[in-house]
This record gives C-alpha cells, sequence and structure tokens, in this order.
C-alpha cells in the first residue's frame, strides 16, 4: 500500500492507494492475503506531536491489525524500532524495560503493547522487528546525511569518534522478512535487527570517505565547537524562515552510542545480516 501514485513505478505486483487512517483501503489491502508486512508510519518528521504519532503510528496500527483479523491473514509482521528502549548504558537488549524519550518512541511502543495484546486474543502469529539505523539508497536516516556531508566537506569527524552505533543495510531487513514469511510463518517473536556488532562513528566516516575515494584526512571538530557552530547556522536559518541543516539535536544524537543486541534474531529466527558496512556503503553509494 502506498499514499500517492508514484511516476515510472516498476514495482511488479498491485499496488493498494490508501492511508493507515483510511479504514476502507486498510480493508482493500487486508483482503486476500497470508502476510501483513507493516512498514508504514511517521518518521523523520522532528516538528510532529506525541498525539500525530499516536494517531499515526498506535491508532493506525491498530486499525490495520483489526482489519488482518477480520480477512483471516495467517502472519503479521511490524517494523519498530529501537527508540522504543530510550536511554540505557548497556546494549538494548529484548527484555529490557521500554523507557522511549521521543514521540516516535513513544508511540512506537504503545503500537507494539497494541499488537501483542490483540495477536495474542486472536493466536495470529506476529513477529516485531526492532530496527536499529537502517541505510541505503534515498534513505533519509544520518547514515545518508554522513554520506552526503563526507561528499560535500569532505571526512569530518565530531568528538572522538569512539561512540558506537548499530545499523543495517536496507537489503539485510528485505531478507530477513522474506525469511520470516518462508521459513517462520507460524512464529510470534520480538527481535533487535542490525548488522552482528557496532561500528564506531570514526569508522563509519573512514568507510564512506574510502568507497567515496576522498584521498583528504579525516578532520576532528571538538564536539562544543561543533553545537556552538550549528546554533548559530540553526538561528542563521530561522531569520530567512527555513529549516536547518544541522542543529544542536543532531549534533547530539551522531556524537551519542546507540548500540543494541541482535543475538535473540539469529537465535530464535535463525537469520543474521550477511551485507556489512563496507559492501553496503558501496551499493548505497553507487545507486
Amino acid at each position: 500500500m502506498v499514499r500517492a501514485r508514484t511516476h515510472g513505478n516498476t514495482v511488479q505486483f498491485p499496488l493498494v492507494y490508501g492511508d493507515l487512517l483510511d479504514s476502507d483501503s486498510l480493508d482493500r489491502v487486508a483482503r486476500g492475503v497470508d502476510t501483513v508486512i507493516h512498514c508504514a508510519g511517521l518518521a523523520h518528521r522532528p516538528s510532529a506531536t506525541l498525539d500525530e504519532h499516536i494517531r499515526i503510528n498506535v491508532h493506525g496500527t491498530r486499525s490495520l491489525l483489526c482489519q488482518a483479523i477480520r480477512h483471516g491473514v495467517k502472519q503479521f509482521i511490524f517494523m519498530s524500532s529501537i527508540s522504543v528502549y530510550g536511554k540505557h548504558d548497556e546494549p538494548y537488549r529484548e527484555e529490557h524495560v521500554l523507557r522511549p524519550v521521543t514521540p516516535y518512541g513513544h508511540a512506537k511502543a504503545r503500537a507494539e503493547d497494541v499488537l501483542q495484546e490483540m495477536a495474542a486474543s486472536q493466536r495470529l502469529p506476529l513477529v516485531i522487528l526492532r530496527l536499529s539505523t537502517v541505510y541505503g539508497m534515498g534513505g533519509p536516516g544520518n547514515v545518508n546525511r554522513l554520506i552526503r556531508a563526507v561528499r560535500t566537506f569532505g571526512p569530518i569527524v565530531i568528538g572522538d569518534g569512539k561512540n558506537e552505533k548499530s545499523l543495517t543495510y536496507v537489503q539485510n531487513v528485505a531478507q530477513l522478512i522474506d525469511h520470516a514469511m518462508t521459513n517462520h510463518p507460524g512464529t510470534s517473536a520480538i527481535c533487535n535487527v542490525s548488522d552482528p556488532r557496532p561500528y564506531t562513528l570514526y569508522e563509519i566516516t573512514e568507510t564512506i570517505a574510502k568507497t567515496l575515494q576522498c584521498q583528504r584526512r579525516i578532520v576532528r571538530i571538538p564536539k562544543s565547537a561543533a553545537v556552538c557552530g550549528s546554533q548559530l547556522i540553526s538561528l542563521a536559518f530561522r531569520l530567512v524562515r527555513k529549516q536547518s541543516p544541522i542543529s544542536p539535536q543532531a549534533i547530539g544524537i551522531l556524537t551519542e552510542s546507540s548500540v543494541c543486541d541482535a543475538s535473540r534474531l539469529k537465535r530464535e529466527l535463525g537469520f543474521e545480516a550477511r551485507i556489512l558496512l563496507e559492501e553496503g556503503l558501496k551499493c548505497t553509494i553507487a545507486r
């Protein structure tokens, strides 16, 4: 299901045009299918309120599951996020108490609760995939922003570069979904999704520069200087009523660690990401 007709669409299967908040379109998308893969939702919109996230990411998800149950869908796969964990000093594990700190994280956590309660009552197999940072062609996330920054300004690392990030290439997620449908159609599970190990910010930046064949040495900028610079840039953009390309909040996210433990994914679903950082970045940049 997609929200708008796109020019030059080459998808080789029928599309349903609709919206999570449109019950008629949800009826059409759930009719006659065995598995619903729920990737839709409100994301990457910092200005969105908690109410907006709840309306789309929770109530919309509940409506979709209702239609799936009504039409006898046999499996429901939900794309969640490690944002549900909030802040922990150790790698996020599925058994951790969820303490989300963002509207997006709060909504994803509440959507998980709704799905688990409804699926259990109907004995519907439910797979919840808590995605780490996913990157790939055209992605809106931080890895793609970092690629653009290295291409434009050269390899720059803010802070000491030792903070770690869990991430994975988008094709790994697609392969995981196919694996879950094919090999575990009757399984219910909650799993973190990432490459087998995290990467430091320095390693990510260095690999991007290598892939772009950038010969310049990596420049380190102290975090305090980067925050001050981003504040000045944000102020300048506000004066002309435009959104700044960088903000103190973005600097904070870039320089903090965000690591999850994906061992349960291999243990319960028998899956491990095969396309790792160097190959994933080559595929992303080549396209």
